[in-house]
């Protein structure tokens, strides 16, 4: 028997402010993204070395506080979401070890 995902879609209407704050922070995400990315890219074709995770996270404190970017959403990653490796939607979806077979 095959396992079927089922997927839903929702369509949202906010208002003018939550359309507001839901740009703010995916212009936050776009440029935490590409700012990681290019000192990857960075570290890579200088050094010869690839950055973890928790080093580009030990930079956050640093970003944060000079930080032009209007929200500050992002760079609330708890410590305890970061080692347990499962935040967004993976930290609210049980492990396929825990859910067991139906």
């Amino acid at each position: 028997m095959h396992n079927m995902r089922r997927t839903f879609k929702y369509r949202l209407y906010p208002t003018r402010k939550q359309e507001t704050l839901l740009n703010r922070q995916r212009e936050e995400c776009r440029w935490l993204y590409n700012h990681f990315l290019e000192h990857r890219k960075n570290a890579w074709e200088w050094y010869g070395v690839g950055l973890s995770l928790y080093d580009q996270i030990g930079t956050l404190p640093s970003l944060k506080k000079g930080s032009t970017l209007p929200c500050n959403g992002l760079f609330a990653i708890s410590p305890e979401r970061r080692r347990s490796g499962r935040s967004g939607v993976s930290g609210f979806f049980p492990a396929s070890e825990e859910r067991g077979k139906p």
